[in-house]
């Protein structure tokens, strides 16, 4: 019987050229600032983390549901984190038609639709690597979990006091975004030896308030604004005239594949936006059993007799770190009229 996955286009080394060579379908604006550093240790993840700081009783997870509360056991499940794997599992249909094929046009066009498939899966191995950067830049903390090995740990980063502030939404009138940034960016040169953060970034829906702000109109056109709309080339000329960085959008998400169902994860809060430095730590990238202990992703076809079935798995033991935790603040801008700013914990 003819095996899809021994098709020449489906060997592993061919699939190993391809998911290397093949050009990524979208941006992750968070890789640049977590650049790749290979190691030959994965366990060097858990050492940055533990000595940048895992802020003291905000461990929660699990390992096959077993609870996780303290940071011994991080480790043990980090390393299992590490391993990002995805399948594509051919299904019966497929290797019926393979098998059963006309001509090779037939096999060559469900070896093009498993190719774009696999391509897939290497894409949401980069997916899942800026979800974990996210949630480190976005939220201060480390979260991540793999639904179908019940495996899941969470923890707060130690971030700077004042690094987590909050202040009043951004559609109300008597709040001033301009203020509230300009505010936060002195702050952030107080803790960075006086280096003002590379980015602002925040989510459409967060830049959409600030456009509406009666105040900013104001900053821009003059007391005769009136609901004038803002226009972002205006916009960003004011932030660069009072020293803000331009605005960046994230309104990224990554999908996580789920016991029951696909799980979407949104990167960037609306009403939270993030100062960051352009250096923020690395990506680190280990050996691989299943890539002879090389670096970098790898691609295995495996095949079953019990039931019977094929499946090609891309994969990749890698795990982003933060090390420049000085190097982020974040604002929560949602308080109504009746509340006081105050900075978090």
């Amino acid at each position: 019987m003819p095996l899809i996955t021994e098709h020449e286009n489906l060997q592993t080394p061919t699939l190993q050229a391809f998911i290397e060579n093949a050009p990524a379908q979208s941006s992750r604006r968070l890789s640049n600032a977590f650049p790749t550093e290979k190691v030959f240790d994965i366990n060097v993840a858990y050492n940055v983390i533990d000595s940048t700081g895992i802020k003291a009783g905000s461990i929660i997870g699990f390992d096959a549901a077993t609870p996780l509360r303290k940071k011994g056991d991080i480790q043990q499940v980090l390393a299992k984190l590490s391993k990002i794997a995805h399948a594509y599992h051919y299904t019966e249909e497929e290797m019926y038609r393979y098998k059963n094929s006309r001509n090779s046009a037939e096999q060559d066009a469900l070896v093009q639709n498993a190719l774009l498939s696999i391509a897939d899966l290497s894409e949401g191995i980069e997916d899942t690597k800026e979800l974990i950067r996210a949630n480190m830049v976005y939220r201060g903390v480390f979260d991540y979990e793999d639904p179908k090995s019940e495996v899941k740990i969470q923890f707060d980063l130690d971030l700077p006091d004042e690094a987590k502030t909050t202040a009043g939404d951004f559609s109300r009138a008597d709040v001033n975004p301009l203020e509230v940034l300009m505010n936060e960016v002195e702050k952030y040169k107080e803790r960075n030896n006086g280096q003002a953060p590379a980015y602002v970034v925040m989510n459409s829906k967060t830049l959409a308030k600030i456009k509406r702000n009666p105040n900013v109109a104001t900053d821009l056109y003059g007391s005769e604004a009136g609901n004038k709309i803002v226009r972002q080339s205006d916009l960003d000329t004011l932030f660069t005239d009072i020293g803000l960085p331009k605005v960046e959008i994230d309104d990224a998400q990554t999908i996580i594949e789920g016991i029951t169902g696909d799980i979407v994860k949104k990167h960037l809060d609306d009403d939270v936006v993030v100062l960051h430095a352009a250096n923020l730590g690395n990506t680190l990238s280990g050996p691989a059993a299943d890539n002879n202990f090389a670096n970098g992703k790898y691609v295995v076809s495996v095949v079953s007799q019990d039931p019977v079935g094929e499946k090609t798995i891309v994969g990749e033991v890698a795990m982003p770190v933060l090390k420049n935790i000085k190097g982020i603040s974040i604002i929560t801008a949602n308080e109504t009229s009746d509340e006081e700013e105050v900075p978090e914990g």
